[in-house]
């Protein structure tokens, strides 16, 4: 299986990228899976790991979001706050979503450089061992001796370094000692840990106009120190776009790689990634040879017993999918409230139905339906409505407001009007049952495609998607249950 063990995928709108230059012509625009589809498609890869790229939870939980509704997606790298020990709730509730593989705090953007070895830090390091999490080590050459400090102290943390440490590679002709002394202490790592490396980040760290002899020093090294069994090749799309296309990069890591045997880069190209993430072979995302989250399995989840060559994983039978109104967790539902099935979104959240039977999607439109419903009912059954006698009715949704058309609450049923706002957005959620949507005006979106005026789109049962409208539109909505919705998303808010 190839897989591509390092990209992002972002909505800049979130408001959380706090590192992203407004206006930047590259990355200051929203990258879904639709937008990397195709060069995955070109280059065979079945699986990709997706890595945070905000320091909040809200967007960690927009990644697995993408990821429940993305086959490819196999596995979400996503974030914390390990300067809070509270977000170790937040740990042991995202651990259970089946595509939560590791966590990445953005150590590099962090003034201290000392602040992964402080002691306020330290819980979270434990917590990610206890759940058998992974952890992504990003950072630049001058983090590597806290690195080795950090790995030596918990050699039972799954532990990959992004980015072969962001060496300087532009200024390698004038520099050579900066070589010297990141080599070092790759070296290091590779020798006295059981770190692995991502084979990614390479040309971002490399001047205009780069080659791939340029790199060569710095894969070879990596290569060479880590071996292939510990190396993963990662696009870091679409970050990459500001040196290279991805099609660039992934020719020149074929060549960076072709001494290596038929057996190193199947590793570096996939096997070595899908046996750090647990991505099982019956699927992307499907299988991961976990030894169980919430306790420490008597290796401590490591991949490897020593710091050598990791063993490989051998198949593992999955278990059964809970049938229908089985839930898979033990967790009792809050009073007044039932659950849903974790497999549902993914992760074990609440059920929309309120104390009173009804959903917040009926809580909502109730005051739009508090009052009879302009139109006439005939003889033969027939109800004739006049939607241009209503009023429009505000959602709970910024910039949505609604006219109802039909509603059966008893059994969820309805058909509405929905006005969206120039810039409105529909946070993420499930569709129990079939959706329906025809454009009357404008042109609304989501990861998969656009809907404009005059068209009609419909989403399957399960399915799961954000929309959004930059230019406004007004749709008619069909829907046999009311949508699920994530309320924890927190679309368009601020980081922590």
């Amino acid at each position: 299986m190839r897989i591509d063990a390092h990209h992002h995928y972002w909505e800049p709108r979130r408001g959380d990228y706090h590192w992203m230059e407004a206006g930047d012509p590259i990355l200051d625009r929203r990258y879904g899976p639709a937008d990397l589809a195709p060069s995955l498609e070109r280059h065979g890869i079945e699986a990709t790991v997706v890595v945070q790229a905000a320091p909040s939870v809200e967007e960690t939980e927009y990644l697995l979001g993408i990821a429940d509704a993305t086959e490819s997606a196999a596995a979400v790298v996503g974030w914390v706050d390990f300067e809070d020990p509270g977000h170790r709730r937040h740990l042991e509730r995202l651990a259970r979503h089946p595509k939560l593989a590791a966590v990445r705090p953005m150590i590099q953007d962090l003034p201290d450089p000392d602040w992964m070895l402080r002691g306020d830090v330290q819980w979270a390091y434990r917590t990610l061992i206890d759940l058998d999490l992974a952890f992504d080590a990003l950072g630049f050459p001058l983090h590597l001796d806290n690195f080795l400090t950090l790995f030596r102290r918990y050699p039972d943390l799954r532990a990959v370094i992004d980015h072969c440490m962001k060496p300087r590679i532009r200024d390698h002709p004038t520099d050579p000692a900066a070589f010297d002394e990141w080599a070092g202490g790759m070296s290091r790592l590779a020798a006295e840990t059981s770190a692995f490396c991502k084979l990614s980040g390479l040309v971002t760290e490399a001047g205009e106009g780069w080659t791939a002899e340029d790199l060569r020093p710095f894969s070879d090294h990596v290569l060479s120190a880590f071996g292939p069994e510990r190396v993963m090749w990662g696009s870091d799309w679409p970050v990459c776009r500001r040196r290279a296309t991805y099609d660039a990069w992934r020719e020149a890591a074929d060549t960076l790689t072709w001494r290596l045997d038929a057996a190193g880069r199947e590793a570096v190209f996939g096997g070595t990634a899908a046996r750090f993430y647990r991505i099982g072979p019956q699927g992307p995302g499907k299988v991961k040879a976990r030894k169980g989250r919430g306790g420490r399995s008597g290796q401590g989840g490591r991949i490897g017993g020593s710091h050598g060559a990791p063993p490989p994983i051998g198949p593992v039978t999955p278990a059964p999918p809970p049938r229908a109104g089985e839930y898979p967790t033990t967790r009792p539902a809050p009073a007044g409230r039932t659950r849903m099935r974790d497999d549902e979104v993914g992760i074990g959240l609440e059920s929309p139905y309120r104390a009173d039977g009804r959903t917040e999607e009926q809580a909502m439109t109730a005051t739009a339906t508090a009052t009879a419903m302009p139109g006439a009912a005939t003889p033969e059954g027939s109800t004739y409505v006049r939607p241009q006698e209503m009023d429009w009715r505000p959602t709970r949704f910024e910039g949505i407001s609604i006219k109802v058309l039909y509603e059966d609450a008893e059994k969820g049923e309805m058909t509405c009007l929905l006005k969206w706002a120039p810039g409105a957005s529909l946070p993420f959620h499930r569709h129990p049952e079939i959706e329906q949507s025809y454009v009357i005006e404008g042109s609304f979106y989501d990861h998969d495609g656009i809907a404009r005026a005059g068209e009609y789109v419909w989403r399957r049962p399960d399915s799961c998607h954000e929309t959004h409208s930059d230019e406004g539109c007004v749709i008619l909505a069909v829907y046999r249950k009311p949508n699920v919705f994530r309320s924890s998303m927190g679309f368009g808010a601020g980081g922590p």
